[in-house]
């Protein structure tokens, strides 16, 4: 995932998602990391986060995150009108 901070209060978003990432079909632009291996980062910038990141990168981690709904809605939105 492609990391970036917030630019209307602290934390980090997700910016983009490559193809090829294991979570290519689960989380979006815009949607907020919340924590990782329940620590929470809500308050991190991209620079902690991506230390985390890296610190844990030999293991399996655990994200969560939260939806951007806006984003979701205008998508689901643009599938239901293609339909």
């Amino acid at each position: 995932i492609i990391l970036a901070n917030r630019t209307d209060s602290r934390g980090t978003v997700v910016s983009g998602v490559r193809t090829a990432s294991v979570l290519a079909t689960q989380i979006s632009p815009g949607d907020r990391i919340i924590a990782i291996d329940d620590e929470d980062v809500s308050q991190m910038n991209v620079k902690e986060i991506t230390t985390i990141m890296a610190r844990k990168s030999e293991f399996e981690r655990v994200l969560t995150y939260r939806m951007n709904h806006q984003m979701h809605q205008q998508l689901s939105r643009a599938t239901s009108s293609v339909r």
